[in-house]
């Protein structure tokens, strides 16, 4: 008996392609620093993110620190969220509402990336 349902979030849940997906890119434009770098912070606290033992407000503290960027963090938290959470023509509505049905009947989940 099925129990638990997980939907994944990228080109599922969120219609976005895997070329605008490039976290590290996105990084780079949020602290304004060269892609090259951002790749290598990225790949260092990517596990940390996504599996929220880190707080975005806490990354983008240490990394701004990490790269002297003097940057206020109200500024930075702008810059993600502009960069990183997806607009409402990106999100399947549909399916949402579908989990919401499933929700009655099973434990629903969402596997998100960053």
């Amino acid at each position: 008996m099925v129990k638990n349902i997980i939907f994944d979030t990228g080109g599922v849940l969120l219609l976005i392609k895997k070329k605008e997906m490039d976290n590290a890119a996105k990084l780079s434009l949020v602290l304004g620093i060269p892609k090259k770098q951002s790749q290598i912070i990225y790949k260092q606290y990517k596990e940390q993110l996504t599996t929220g033992r880190i707080s975005v407000e806490d990354f983008l503290c240490k990394i701004s620190a990490l790269v002297n960027i003097n940057i206020p963090l109200e500024v930075l938290l702008k810059r993600w969220k502009k960069t990183f959470l997806p607009n409402k023509n990106q999100i399947n509505l549909e399916l949402f509402e579908l989990i919401n049905n499933f929700k009655k009947r099973y434990n629903t989940y969402i596997f998100l990336i960053l």
